[in-house]
């Protein structure tokens, strides 16, 4: 007689079979996390890196024409680089630069159209100031004005990079008159403003995602040391000297 025995697996086979599929599906989960972190990371540090790249040029251009005037011999003192509002934000805190300029081009770049005595685009004042907001984003605003009495907010902070975790300056300051800085000093900490030659800006900028790993350490941002929050994001710092060509001879 024919045996009807059919040839299949044992209850033993199917559950080794099913734990070698789930010990698969793990390995493919985990490597497709960390295929996905990596991602993260890269998008990260490419996003990080360009606001704060962006951020420190936009100081640039705006600190570094900051105390022109076209017509210095109509007034017996140096026109002020920096404006009353500059100021230090203290042990931790976020400093605010304010830097100033006559120009005859408002705070879009377009040409003044109010015509001066000769017919051209007569020179205003123009008034930036470079802060951080509440929300923990650098902004700039801008007003513009024949004087400092009848000027027009024109840009009102205008976002230059976000989740910022420290903003600072120094002040480079000429003390002997050589036309070379000779000391750094805090907001209101020079003996004399127009004798500012230049500044020392610097940036933490922090990751807009969180990307896992270790909580940063304490970050030095210029003459500040900055505990960051333990959030594990990616942050970096950026630090750029800026000379004031109007104070240069």
């Amino acid at each position: 007689m024919r045996s009807s025995f059919q040839p299949g697996f044992v209850l033993t086979e199917l559950l080794i079979a099913g734990l070698l599929t789930t010990f698969l599906m793990l390995g493919i989960i985990q490597m497709a996390a960390g295929v996905s972190r990596g991602l993260l990371l890269i998008e990260s540090q490419s996003a990080t890196h360009q606001g704060g790249r962006f951020a420190i040029d936009q100081i640039r251009n705006t600190a570094m024409s900051a105390g022109f005037d076209p017509y210095p011999w109509d007034s017996d003192t140096q026109f002020p680089a920096l404006g009353e509002n500059t100021r230090d934000g203290g042990a931790g805190g976020n400093d605010s630069l304010v830097v100033q300029l006559r120009s005859d081009h408002n705070c879009y770049g377009n040409p003044n159209s109010t015509p001066g005595d000769d017919g051209r685009p007569a020179f205003f004042l123009r008034e930036s100031t470079i802060e951080v907001t509440p929300a923990g984003n650098l902004a700039h605003t801008c007003w513009f004005g024949p004087d400092g009495t009848s000027m027009v907010r024109q840009i009102n902070r205008q976002g230059l990079v976000q989740h910022v975790d420290s903003f600072q300056v120094l002040y480079a300051e000429d003390t002997d008159g050589d036309q070379h800085a000779n000391r750094l000093v805090r907001a209101n900490g020079w003996h004399d403003a127009n004798h500012i030659v230049g500044l020392e800006v610097g940036l933490l900028v922090a990751s807009k995602q969180q990307i896992g790993g270790e909580a940063s350490a304490a970050i030095a941002v210029l003459d500040e040391t900055i505990t960051p929050q333990a959030d594990v994001r990616l942050r970096k710092t950026w630090t750029s000297s800026i000379p004031l060509f109007s104070r240069l001879r």
